[in-house]
């Protein structure tokens, strides 16, 4: 077709030749484009799909990263708080002892002053100590102060050890997430063929990190056994002996020993993950390094 023709004579043009041919008309189109779009521009080498065997590899990190969570936000967390608990339970008792005793010394010399001396030189740094001026009633009042306490104390050791035996077994859950997405990751090598090099490198790496989380909840569940048989002790130990003095009575290094307050800075001491009988004390470089990723998560 003429490109010289005016717009009225190509309509007249197409309109004939579409009456006797029935086609339409049309004018070729040269060095026509379609505008660049997103779907026809080339795909960049970074966009390709990875290895399934990275994708299961990232699923077992996510869950061993949820393991060490509950692990530190939870179990530590607990453990300390407890450690805390039984320190007060070995301070109260050691508060009873000496109230409880001196009670007795006044109560067994007769001894009662019902009033301070009036004289104000008594009440400097030179005069007598301000405890022999303790009345009885101030006495039985810093007595029942703390077997109060020391009962809260016992109460709330109960409510810890129940905390710490179910953040071990949020800890199993964990761990048993990490175990389903490992073999999942075993079982894509004889699934679909990979590469075997990157395959065994990465198999290390992962295998290492599984058999971190297998070690921790052993150790931890041998030292949850470990703390609730000493608590089980602690609390057993509350006797009568308690309020009472251990001066003028028999004793042998065994019945000293489970004398309460002696027992309970036994218990005390021994409380701690940093004691050498704990189960975790081989662990502290590697609960320390979790503590720090969790932290910097």
């Amino acid at each position: 077709m003429d490109t010289s023709m005016s717009g009225e004579e190509k309509m007249q043009r197409s309109f004939e030749h579409f009456m006797l041919t029935g086609n339409v008309l049309t004018t070729p189109v040269k060095n026509r484009s379609l505008p660049p779009t997103p779907n026809n521009k080339k795909i960049s080498s970074s966009t390709k799909k990875k290895p399934a065997f990275q994708k299961l590899a990232q699923h077992v990190q996510t869950a061993v990263d949820a393991f060490h969570k509950i692990f530190v936000n939870e179990w530590l967390s607990h453990d300390d708080q407890m450690c805390l608990v039984v320190n007060s339970v070995a301070d109260l008792r050691e508060r009873i002892w000496i109230a409880s005793r001196r009670t007795q010394f006044v109560s067994n010399t007769a001894v009662t002053i019902k009033q301070p001396p009036v004289d104000w030189k008594h009440y400097g740094s030179r005069g007598p100590s301000p405890a022999e001026f303790l009345l009885d009633q101030d006495l039985e009042l810093a007595l029942s102060h703390s077997l109060k306490a020391h009962e809260r104390m016992l109460v709330a050791l109960r409510q810890g050890l129940s905390q710490l035996s179910q953040a071990q077994d949020t800890l199993r859950r964990r761990l048993d997430d990490v175990l389903a997405h490992f073999s999942s990751y075993q079982v894509q090598e004889v699934v679909a063929p990979c590469d075997e090099e990157a395959f065994g490198r990465l198999y290390q790496s992962v295998g290492e990190q599984v058999e971190d989380c297998l070690e921790l909840h052993r150790s931890s569940a041998a030292e949850l056994y470990r703390k609730q048989v000493l608590g089980q002790d602690l609390m057993d130990s509350d006797s009568d002996w308690l309020l009472f003095s251990d001066e003028g009575r028999a004793s042998t290094s065994q019945q000293d020993s489970f004398l309460p307050k002696k027992f309970a800075t036994t218990v005390s001491a021994k409380w701690s993950r940093s004691h050498k009988e704990s189960c975790l004390v081989s662990r502290k470089e590697k609960i320390e390094e979790i503590s720090k990723q969790v932290k910097d998560f």
